[in-house]
């Protein structure tokens, strides 16, 4: 191996004329680039509508039910589920569809 050579400065490449030759790349935002990467992910496509209905159940189960979630009734106490207490009752006859 020629000694000279393995000691060879690099060369500093001109870069004035980069963006000239079409080597430009899209500005993109920080969330535009996460929502195409979100979008190229199925699974994680899949988990969210998977999370939004689970919230949407949430939010709306209570309203199903004509029962208080404070209101305690003795004669319910720990009845399991039926058609007037969907998830049955706690203990203290607290329907727990709505808790």
């Amino acid at each position: 191996m020629d000694e000279s050579r393995a000691f060879e400065p690099i060369v500093r490449q001109d870069l004035s004329n980069f963006k000239e030759e079409g080597n430009e790349r899209l500005e993109t935002s920080f969330w535009q680039d996460a929502w195409r990467r979100l979008k190229q992910n199925k699974g994680a496509i899949i988990s969210l509508f998977a999370i939004l209905f689970i919230f949407l159940l949430v939010m709306v189960g209570p309203l199903l039910s004509p029962y208080s979630y404070t209101k305690q009734d003795l004669i319910f106490q720990n009845t399991p589920p039926s058609v007037e207490h969907w998830f049955g009752t706690d203990n203290v006859g607290r329907d727990l569809l709505v808790r």
